[in-house]
């Protein structure tokens, strides 16, 4: 069933403003994994695949997006 109510995380956007247009981008990309084994789905050759569309999409159900953070900078007059 995949990734059910996986949290997705990052602690790359520490210290970046909040405000603007945030974008969800949802891909599959395998080439960083090249050497990494395949699945039984993702090893069907291409013919298969385009044979059976449903073999290589998927559904996305659901998505959330929590936020944290302070409205002043917690550590702006500190030093290291």
């Amino acid at each position: 069933k995949g990734f059910y109510k996986w949290p997705f995380m990052t602690t790359h956007a520490w210290a970046e403003q909040a405000q603007g247009t945030w974008t969800l981008e949802v891909s599959f990309d395998n080439e960083d994994n090249s050497n990494a084994p395949l699945s039984k789905q993702q090893n069907r050759t291409k013919y298969d695949r385009e044979k059976s569309e449903t073999l290589t999409t998927g559904d996305f159900f659901e998505w959330s997006l929590v936020l944290h953070g302070t409205k002043i900078a917690p550590y702006i007059n500190q030093l290291p």
